[in-house]
Order: structure tokens, then sequence, then C-alpha cells
């Protein structure tokens, strides 16, 4: 029981430090929790060192061990683009092999003014969010969701807005409407991806 304990205790200090994360990387805390992930390393360095004799709890380590990784590869992610003044987890995700745009990002001229962290970028198109756009967000949070994400700082509107910007790229890229937009998950990432319709053009 001593060292399921000390399992419970990591798991517990695991969820924590995501939640702190959470709430510094969508702007409800102003510091990211360095000190509660050296608190969770601790812990790991610590039950990794030990000679567990139980397979069960040995395969719980593994689990919960490669979950934080998964975790803390996330968290450098996003704070990555936190820092370069895109909404975690968002901008990053509106890409697919097929249809990547190519070529370098607009410059800034010297003096111009700089955008705001996580604000949205200027947009010359106003539209409804189509019923569909509704259906990506649903998904796009219910995946995030299952792989232990908190969702709950996304916002529709910001989505819909993003991916409309995103759909002029892709439309002004292939010349066409021949494409669309889904929900993927790969190795634990959830993202957007663009790509093109059955049945449409090469």
């Amino acid at each position: 029981m001593g060292f399921e304990r000390e399992l419970n205790e990591l798991e517990r200090a695991i969820e924590r430090v995501n939640a702190e994360y959470g709430a510094f990387l969508y702007g409800a805390a102003a510091r990211a929790p360095v000190e509660s992930r050296r608190n969770v390393d601790r812990l790991l360095r610590r039950l990794t060192s030990v000679d567990i004799e139980e397979a069960a709890e040995r395969y719980r380590l593994a689990t919960l061990q490669g979950h934080y990784n998964s975790l803390a590869e996330r968290w450098e992610r996003q704070q990555a683009e936190k820092e370069a003044g895109k909404r975690p987890g968002l901008y990053a995700s509106f890409k697919g092999p097929a249809l990547r745009p190519t070529g370098a990002g607009p410059r800034v001229s010297e003096g111009a003014p700089r955008q705001a962290p996580n604000a949205a970028p200027p947009s010359s198109v106003t539209r409804e969010a189509s019923p569909g756009d509704r259906a990506l967000f649903d998904r796009y949070v219910a995946a995030k969701k299952a792989h232990g994400e908190d969702p709950g700082a996304l916002d529709f509107k910001l989505f819909a807005d993003n991916l409309e910007r995103e759909r002029q790229k892709v439309r002004e890229k292939m010349g066409s409407d021949d494409f669309e937009f889904d929900v993927k998950d790969t190795d634990g990432r959830v993202r957007v991806v663009a790509r093109r319709k059955a049945g449409g053009g090469r």
C-alpha cells in the first residue's frame, strides 16, 4: 500500500501541474508552474529508482511517466506558441501534410505595432460560423478531453475566425474549394488539418 500511495501522489501532482499550466497558457496565471513541475520531476526520479516487485505497479508507473512526458512536450510547444503571440494549441493545429503552405510568412516592418500575446490576428473577412464549424469545434474539444486536457478556455468564435482565415489560405493555394477540415489525433497531439475531399481534384 505504501508504493500505491506514492503512485497516487504522483498522479495527483501531474494533474495539478497540468491544471496550473492550463491557467498559465490561457492567461489566468502570470508565470509557468516551474516549481510544481520540478516537484513532479523529483517524484519521478525517486520512484523510478525503486526496485518495484509488483508488475501492476511497474506498469502504472510507466504509464504515468509516459503521460507526463507527453504533457511536458505539449506544455513546451504551447508555451512557445504563447511567447510567439499565438493562441496555444490552436494556431499551430491548422496544417495538413498535403496542403501545408510553403514559403516564409509575412515580415513585420520596423516600427509596426506589435500584436499583443494571445490576440487574434486581424481579419479582413467577417462571416457567420457554419454548423459544420461548430461540429468541428465540438470534435476538437472532445478529442482534447479524451487526452486529459482541459479545453475550457477554448473560444468557439476565435476558433471559427481562425478556421475561416485558414480556409482562405488553403483556397488560394489550391485554387478551389475541394478540401475540408477534420480533427486528427497523431501521437497524442490533437490537430485540425485540411484535407482534399474524396473525389475532389488532384
